[in-house]
Order: structure tokens, then sequence, then C-alpha cells
């Protein structure tokens, strides 16, 4: 991969990272709607089977879109933009981490040769 390359899918990123955590406050409002018919059913009826259902259905589907969100989407990501290192699978998510492959052109943790080209950041 050359280095244009490298810092063209380290922008992509960024912009996955913003998604996540747009899914994350999406869920996070989210978790707003089943506690307000959880509230007003309550105080009407009193805790019955419907707040039952409601909390045992609803709250899953929500911790599940914040899962997908904050873990699984970003790393998913890191995988198809390449952002990997070939020999040790070791990510470079973090800023400090793709910096240093900039600088270098190798991986931080192994020493893998991860950018091709000649013209590293200086």
């Amino acid at each position: 991969m050359t280095l244009d390359k490298f810092k063209s899918n380290a922008r992509k990123y960024l912009r996955c990272q913003i998604i996540a955590f747009g899914i994350l406050f999406l869920g996070m409002f989210l978790a707003i709607i089943p506690e307000s018919i959880l509230e007003e059913r309550a105080g009407r009826a009193g805790f019955d089977g419907t707040c039952i259902v409601v909390t045992a259905v609803s709250f899953p589907i929500i911790a599940a879109i914040i899962f997908f969100g904050v873990s699984y989407y970003p790393k998913k990501r890191l995988r198809q933009l390449g952002l990997v290192c070939p020999n040790c699978n070791k990510q470079f998510g973090k800023h400090r981490t793709r910096l240093a492959v900039m600088r270098t052109g190798c991986c931080r943790f192994c020493g893998a040769k991860v950018i091709d080209s000649n013209d590293l950041a200086k």
C-alpha cells in the first residue's frame, strides 16, 4: 500500500468513527422511547405484562444497535480499508499507531513493512 492510499484510508476510517458515534447516540435516543412508554403505563396500570414485554424486547434490540455501532462496525471497516498489519493482524485504529506507520512505513507492533513507497512522512 502506498502512503497516499494509507492516508486516504485513514481519513475514511475517521468518517467511520463519526458514523459509529452517530449509531451510539441513536441507540441512546431509542432507549428513551420504551422508557417513556413504561413510565406512563406503570403510572396508569402498574408494572404489568405489557411492561415486561416492552422491556424484554426493546432493550436487547437497543443494546445490539449500540454494540454494532461501537464495536463491530469500526473493526470491520478497519479490515475493509486495509488498516491492519499484514503480518501480525494488529489493527491501526488508534491515531498514534497510524502516525507511527505513516512515519516509519512499518508496523508499530511487529516491524513488518506496511507502506511500499519511499515517500514516508517526515
